[in-house]
């Protein structure tokens, strides 16, 4: 079912739809309710109305004429109120709904996501804790293990750097002699041709 939303059309409708209750409030006062209520009044005030003079019973007319209007325009807005105003409401009240349910959605998205940190730093805590016993244990090796560990540091390096200075004497030692063999091998056949 789709909600009526006012356009100008309805709202140029509205106000004609005013006018024409303004003037069946004055019919309605006059031709319904003015004869019934008159008797009541010419009782109280012991007068007809005819007998009130020009002003007085102008008054009255205008007095009950004003309160029929009223009453039949206030009929009239509440309807069109109803008809058009309330839809428009009640869509910014579901729109107002699921924008609320979306905001809670997320923020559970958002507490879900905080304990899955929270675990996480506390697993990561454990860790650093255990790295920090460890490390509170690796330190308290003697310094004569440590100078230990330096000086076989030490001679492993000195033997790796001349494992590669003989690894380089013994490349250039070959380049030189393959040089020499390739000019002499190129000598023999340039002589030969």
């Amino acid at each position: 079912m789709t909600k009526p939303v006012a356009t100008p059309k309805h709202e140029r409708m509205f106000l004609n739809v005013i006018i024409i209750s303004m003037l069946a409030g004055v019919i309605l006062w006059v031709l319904l309710i003015e004869p019934f209520v008159s008797v009541y009044i010419e009782q109280f005030i012991g007068k007809t109305i005819s007998e009130l003079g020009g002003f007085a019973g102008l008054l009255y007319f205008m007095i009950g004429s004003i309160f029929a209007m009223a009453c039949a325009t206030l009929i009239v807005i509440v309807f069109f109120s109803y008809r058009y105003e309330l839809p428009k409401k009640n869509e910014a009240y579901a729109r107002s709904l699921a924008d609320l349910s979306n905001a809670r959605e997320t923020l559970e998205a958002a507490t879900k996501y905080i304990e899955e940190m929270e675990n996480e730093l506390k697993e990561k805590s454990s860790h650093y804790e255990q790295l920090t016993k460890e490390i509170d244990s690796m330190s308290a090796l003697n310094s004569d293990s440590v100078e230990e560990l330096k000086s076989k540091l030490s001679a492993i390096d000195t033997l790796s750097r001349n494992k590669i200075w003989t690894e380089r004497l013994i490349s250039f030692s070959i380049g030189v002699i393959s040089s020499i063999l390739a000019a002499f091998l190129f000598q023999l056949l340039s002589h030969t041709s």
